[in-house]
């Protein structure tokens, strides 16, 4: 899978649960995510944990939304 690929997997994903994409969303260097080889559900998982815990979608990405 290429990476323009892979961004469209993430954003498939993303739209699927948040109903956004990745570029209505605070900025990720998903090129460096794509290169270390997560997929992009460990990558979405990873930035969740890492740099979107303080934001709302984080409660829905792991289940805590009420």
């Amino acid at each position: 899978m290429n990476y323009d690929e892979w961004m469209k997997e993430v954003d498939k994903i993303m739209i699927s649960i948040f109903g956004l994409a990745h570029d209505n969303l605070p900025d990720v260097l998903w090129r460096d995510k794509f290169e270390d080889g997560l997929s992009p559900h460990d990558a979405i998982d990873c930035t969740m944990e890492d740099e979107w815990a303080d934001e709302p979608m984080a409660d829905i990405w792991f289940g805590d939304a009420e």
